[in-house]
């Protein structure tokens, strides 16, 4: 059976929303874990404008 929670909302996992963060702070870096998935696309934005964001496969 697959994790899930009462409280958690699809809204949450949308990388995107980490785009503050790293505007605030340039020097961070950020991990993702699986790729993003299932929001590649996002993902794949985000690396191309944060190349310190890094994912694992």
């Amino acid at each position: 059976m697959p994790f899930k929670s009462p409280h958690f909302r699809m809204a949450a996992g949308d990388p995107m929303q980490l785009e503050e963060v790293l505007l605030r702070h340039k020097r961070l870096r950020i991990f993702i874990m699986h790729a993003g998935w299932p929001r590649l696309e996002s993902m794949i934005a985000l690396m191309y404008a944060h190349p310190n964001v890094y994912v694992d496969t």
